[in-house]
């Protein structure tokens, strides 16, 4: 019978671990000190850079001159620092096979950033341009937003298989680990709320706004002041919903894809409040003309009158589409915060995970629990 050789062990601060099998302490000793203590000391210094223009996507969009010429030096020295000193580092092969894998992993993820958001930005010249100040604003913020993400999941990924990464703290000590979090938390937990109102607008749409359009389809006729009034208090969920988009616009951590389409239904809700309730108005209004009108004055004005209810019955196909389109945003809406709230969990995890780290228990559903504590 053979018998694996005895796995070596390392010192780290006063206590000792064990390698993997196959891996010697002298060759680890060496791939530490000339490529991963680099390369943990690289990423992080482009996070400590980055965190200095990690403004909001909103902020970035509206700030002043001269602190966007910051963000655009700033980003530069750190797109240069990514191409010239971690992409290299990235590329030396280790001899612990869980921090190979992870180094072919930010390989790889390097690979893409510089063939697309590393290359767009290439194209322009060092200093920003006295003109298209809102193409560049948006070319910074999707460009933090990836360099952002890169960085964290870089990060997350060679520190979690460093055999020192149970004891290694260095990062979770640091400032920068519990502000990550708790911005983690906030736009975790916004989002978690957020999706909860949605589901209740969608609850009271489907119980107010689509009997409504059903209605309006058949029988081609507004409904009277009193069966409006459930639809107005739908629309003040509508304008509710609106003021809780923007609080959660205004949060850091939200990529600029997201922030986009977020800003999207924040503009759009308000749009179809006001196209109902125009609509619903003139409708009313060519009601009461109808009303008004008294026999003789029918019989003398007969294509008049019949033009009126013409035009009442198309204001009523109109205000149905209309808000069956706002029902459809709604879904639409809900079916989006779902998976968003999923991948927020899923990049918010890299902060925490370490397969042997004593700060996280593994065996417990941590997404469930934070959910769970949102509402």
């Amino acid at each position: 019978m053979t018998h694996s050789p005895p796995k070596q062990l390392i010192l780290v601060g006063n206590r000792t671990v064990a390698l993997p099998e196959e891996v010697s302490a002298a060759a680890w000793s060496l791939e530490r000190n000339r490529v991963q203590n680099a390369r943990i000391k690289a990423v992080l210094g482009c996070i400590r850079m980055l965190d200095e223009v990690l403004d909001s996507n909103y902020a970035i969009l509206h700030c002043s001159p001269d602190r966007l010429q910051e963000i655009w030096r700033r980003v530069r020295q750190i797109v240069d620092s990514i191409r010239n000193h971690l992409g290299p580092l990235l590329e030396e092969p280790s001899v612990v096979p869980r921090l190979e894998e992870a180094r072919q992993q930010a390989s790889a993820s390097f690979q893409v950033l510089a063939s697309t958001t590393l290359e767009r930005l290439a194209r322009h010249s060092p200093e920003l341009p006295t003109d298209g100040l809102l193409g560049m604003r948006k070319l910074l913020c999707v460009t933090i937003g990836k360099l952002h993400s890169f960085l964290q999941e870089t990060f997350g990924g060679i520190m979690a298989a460093d055999p020192r990464s149970q004891f290694d703290r260095d990062y979770f000590l640091s400032r920068r680990f519990p502000r990550d979090i708790e911005e983690a938390e906030w736009l975790y937990r916004g989002v978690a709320n957020l999706s909860d109102y949605v589901h209740e607008v969608l609850k009271e749409s489907t119980e107010t706004v689509l009997p409504l359009v059903k209605r309006l389809h058949q029988e081609e006729v507004l409904p009277a002041e009193t069966a409006w009034q459930a639809m107005r208090e739908f629309m003040d969920l509508l304008r509710d919903l609106t003021t809780k988009l923007n609080e959660l616009l205004a949060l850091r951590g939200i990529r600029f894809d997201e922030m986009e389409l977020l800003d999207l239904y924040a503009r759009e809700f308000p749009a179809k409040y006001h196209q109902l309730t125009a609509l619903y108005a003139a409708g009313r209004d060519i009601s009461q003309r109808i009303r008004a009108s008294t026999p003789a004055v029918r019989e003398q004005r007969e294509q008049s009158v019949t033009d009126l209810l013409h035009v009442h019955a198309i204001i009523g196909v109109q205000v149905a589409e209309l808000a069956g389109a706002v029902h459809t945003m709604i879904l639409d809406l809900d079916a989006f915060l779902s998976i968003w709230y999923r991948s927020i969990g899923e990049r918010r995890a890299l902060l925490l995970y370490s397969s042997q780290s004593t700060l996280v228990d593994p065996t417990e559903d941590y997404h469930t629990r934070v959910r769970a504590s949102a509402r």
